[in-house]
């Protein structure tokens, strides 16, 4: 899972810049999520498995020690011993889950430059994530 963003205000001019966040070790990095199935009115007055939606989104907070420099928000990331409490359908305590949706600790991501070639979507495969040099111009 890899998470690429980044803005660089220089002067009146906006550059981008990315980076390639990961999970320190090389592990899967797991969001808290959050997803429903429902039945939109507008599609259909009565539910319908045709034209049910599923839908779902990724839950965010402050950025952590390690995202502060290139973003102000960052994913909640769920660690492997809080999985049960988190995908626990009968748990309701918004108190209890709140808990887990803090910033990651200091040293959970790891960061690196990526090609700038990263933010089109035209572009695609594991190169466009391979370490890249700093442009003379970002430095």
């Amino acid at each position: 899972m890899h998470s690429i963003e980044g803005l660089d205000i220089i002067g009146d001019e906006m550059d981008k810049f990315s980076h390639d966040g990961f999970n320190t070790g090389g592990k899967p990095i797991t969001f808290a999520g959050l997803y429903e199935t429902w039945s939109d009115k507008s599609r259909s007055e009565e539910p319908d498995p045709e034209t049910m939606l599923r839908t779902c989104t990724i839950i965010t907070t402050n950025a952590g020690a390690d995202m502060v420099d290139v973003h102000d928000r960052m994913p909640v990331i769920i660690e492997r011993p809080d999985f049960d409490r988190w995908l626990d359908p009968d748990q309701h305590d918004t108190e209890v889950l709140s808990k887990l949706l803090l910033p990651a600790p200091k040293g959970t991501l790891v960061r690196h430059p990526v090609d700038k070639a990263v933010n089109s979507p035209r572009n695609d495969g594991p190169m466009i994530i391979q370490h890249a040099p700093p442009d003379d111009d970002d430095e």
